[in-house]
C-alpha cells in the first residue's frame, strides 16, 4: 500500500508543492525489483529531487550504574587469564617431570642392584679361589718340608759315601803303594748350536759319523747337559786292541772328519759353523795348550813372523825366530812373567817385534785373563 502526503510551503515561496513518499512505499520500474524511496522529497514540477540531510546518529552511552570499558581493564583481564593458564601449564609440566624423574630413578636403582649382585658374585668367586689357593699353598708347604727333610737325609748319605770313598782311596794297595785315580780318555765331536737339545745333538752326531764311516764306537756317547752343541765319547779299546792302536784308530777318525769339512750352520757372527772332532786332553795338558795358543795369537796380532813361529802344544812352548818366548818347562828367563801354568817373556817379544813394551802388555792382558 502506498501512503502519500502533500507538503505545504510557507507563504511567499516560489517552489511548487511536493509530495512525500513514506518509507513503506515501493515502486517497480520496468518489471525490476521494487525500489524503496525513504524520506525523499519529490518535486511535482519535474525538478531533481533533493536529498534530506542525514540526521545525526546519537552515540551509545553506558548504562547507568556500570563502569566504562577501558584498555587497562582489558589488559588486566588478559593478564589474569595468562597467569591462570601459566599456573595450570606449570602444574601439569611439574607433574610430568616428577613422573619422568621417578621412572629414571627407578631404572637407575634397578641397574645399581644388578651391578651390586654381579660384584657380589665375583667377590664370592674370588674369595673361593683365594681359599683354594691357600689350601694348595698349605699342601705345598708340607711337601717342601718333606722334601727338605729328604734332601738333608740324602746329603748326609752322600757325605758318608764320600768319607768312605776317601778312606778307600787312602788305603794302601797290596804292593805297598797308593794307586792314583786314572782318568778315562775320550774324544769330543761338536759344531752345533750350544742351545740345541741334548737328544738332538746326540742323534745328529751319531748319524753324521755313521755317514762318514768313522771307525769309532758310540755306544757310551753322551751330552754333558740339557743343551749342548757337542758330545763326549769315551775311548774304549776293542778286544785284543792295544792302547796305541786305539789312539791311532781315533786319530784316523779325527782326520776323516777334518777332511770332510762339513758345514752344520751359521754362527752368530755370520761365519759358517763346521763339524769338528778332537781327542780330549787332561786338564793340565789343556792348560799348557792354551798357553801356547794365546802366545801364538799375541805374536800374530802384533804382526810377528808366521814362518819363524814354532809351537809345541804338549809343553806349551813357543819359539819365535829361534828364541823361546813362552813355555811350561825349562828355565824361566829373568825378564819373563807368570802366565797360567807357565811363563811368557813379553820384553823379548817387544824386542823382536820392535814394539813398545806397553803395547805388548795391553795386547796380552785380555788374553792372559782367559788362562785363569
Amino acid at each position: 500500500a502506498e501512503t502519500t502526503g502533500t507538503v505545504e510551503h510557507s507563504p511567499g515561496s516560489t517552489r511548487a508543492p511536493t509530495t512525500e513518499v513514506l518509507p513503506q512505499d515501493a515502486m517497480t520500474i520496468n518489471g525490476d525489483s521494487p525500489v524503496a524511496f525513504s524520506n525523499m522529497t519529490v518535486d511535482h514540477e519535474g525538478n531533481f529531487p533533493q536529498k534530506r540531510r542525514a540526521q545525526a546518529v546519537p552515540t551509545s552511552q553506558p548504562a547507568a550504574g556500570t563502569s566504562p570499558v577501558t584498555v587497562e581493564a582489558i589488559a588486566q583481564a588478559l593478564r589474569e587469564e595468562l597467569q591462570a593458564g601459566f599456573a595450570t601449564q606449570q602444574s601439569r609440566l611439574s607433574k610430568e617431570i616428577r613422573e619422568e624423574i621417578g621412572d629414571a630413578m627407578l631404572q637407575v636403582n634397578k641397574r645399581i642392584e644388578a651391578v651390586e649382585k654381579g660384584v657380589t658374585r665375583q667377590l664370592q668367586q674370588v674369595f673361593t679361589s683365594v681359599q683354594e689357593l691357600s689350601v694348595c699353598q698349605e699342601k705345598q708347604a708340607v711337601t717342601l718340608v718333606q722334601t727338605g727333610a729328604e734332601t738333608q737325609q740324602l746329603v748326609r748319605r752322600v757325605l758318608a759315601l764320600e768319607e768312605q770313598l776317601a778312606k778307600l782311596e787312602n788305603r794302601p794297595s797290596p804292593t805297598g803303594t797308593t794307586e792314583e785315580p786314572t782318568r778315562r780318555p775320550a774324544f769330543i765331536v761338536g759344531g752345533w748350536d750350544s742351545n740345541q737339545e741334548a737328544k738332538q745333538t746326540l742323534d745328529k752326531a751319531k748319524a753324521i759319523l755313521k755317514d762318514l764311516q768313522a771307525d769309532v764306537d758310540l755306544e757310551d756317547a753322551f751330552v754333558p747337559g740339557l743343551r749342548r752343541g757337542y758330545i763326549i765319547v769315551p775311548m774304549v779299546a776293542r778286544p785284543q786292541e792295544t792302547g796305541e792302536e786305539m789312539r791311532g784308530r781315533i786319530q784316523q777318525a779325527v782326520l776323516r772328519v777334518r777332511t770332510a769339512n762339513i758345514e752344520l750352520g751359521t754362527k752368530e757372527d755370520g761365519s759358517p759353523s763346521r763339524l769338528w772332532m778332537a781327542v780330549s786332553q787332561p786338564p793340565e795338558r789343556r792348560k799348557k795348550a792354551q798357553l801356547a795358543a794365546k802366545t801364538k795369537r799375541l805374536l800374530l796380532e802384533l804382526h810377528g813372523d808366521h814362518g819363524r813361529l814354532d809351537v809345541e802344544w804338549s809343553t806349551g812352548s813357543v819359539w819365535h825366530k829361534d828364541v823361546k818366548v813362552a813355555s811350561t818347562s825349562g828355565t824361566r828367563p829373568a825378564s819373563a812373567v807368570e802366565a797360567g801354568p807357565g811363563w811368557i817373556d813379553l820384553k823379548e817379544i817387544a824386542k823382536q817385534l820392535r814394539t813398545e813394551g806397553d803395547t805388548v802388555k795391553d795386547t796380552w792382558k785380555p788374553l792372559a785373563a782367559r788362562l785363569r
